[in-house]
C-alpha cells in the first residue's frame, strides 16, 4: 500500500507528544547516538554503544536528578536534612545559599561538559547559518 505524501499524521503525533519525548531518557540517548553515527568506507553504519557524549549525558542527568534546583524550598529542606544527618545542629540562610550555589555550579559545569563532548557547537553553528539571513532561510526551506 502506497503512503500518501500529504499525510502529516506522524508529524502531528510528534508535535502532540513532544514534551513526552524530550523527557524520555531513552529517546534522548537515541538522538545522541544517532547524532554520532558514522559510516565506514563501505557505507556500513558503525554502531555506537558508548561514547564520551553518552557518558557525559549520564553524568549531567545524575547531577540534576537529586538537587531540586528549580525549587529552593525543597532544596532547603534537603540541605537541613543533610546537616541533621551529619549531626550538626541548625542551619543558616547564608550556609544554605553557599551550598545551593555550589550544587548549581557543579550542575552547570556538568552541562558544559555534556555540550562540549557531544560537540553541540557544530549543530548550533549550522542552525545559526540557516536562520540568520534570508539566503540561509531560503536554503533551509529548499
Amino acid at each position: 500500500m502506497a503512503q500518501n505524501m500529504n499525510d502529516v499524521t506522524g508529524i502531528e503525533k510528534v508535535q502532540k507528544n513532544f514534551l513526552t519525548y524530550v523527557a524520555n531518557v531513552d529517546f534522548l540517548k537515541g538522538v545522541l547516538t544517532a547524532m554520532q553515527a558514522q559510516r565506514d568506507e563501505n557505507g556500513v553504519l558503525i554502531k555506537v554503544d558508548s561514547s564520551a557524549c553518552l557518558k557525559e549525558f549520564d553524568s549531567f542527568t545524575l547531577s540534576l536528578a537529586d538537587k531540586n534546583l528549580g525549587d529552593s524550598a525543597t532544596a532547603k529542606k534537603a540541605y537541613e536534612k543533610k546537616r541533621k544527618d551529619k549531626g550538626q545542629q541548625g542551619t543558616t540562610n547564608m550556609g544554605f545559599w553557599i551550598s545551593f550555589y555550589g550544587e548549581y555550579q557543579s550542575s552547570l559545569i556538568s552541562g558544559f561538559n555534556f555540550y562540549n563532548e557531544c560537540q553541540f557547537d557544530y549543530y548550533m553553528q549550522s542552525i545559526g547559518n540557516s536562520v540568520q539571513n534570508p539566503s540561509g532561510i531560503a536554503n533551509l526551506a529548499v
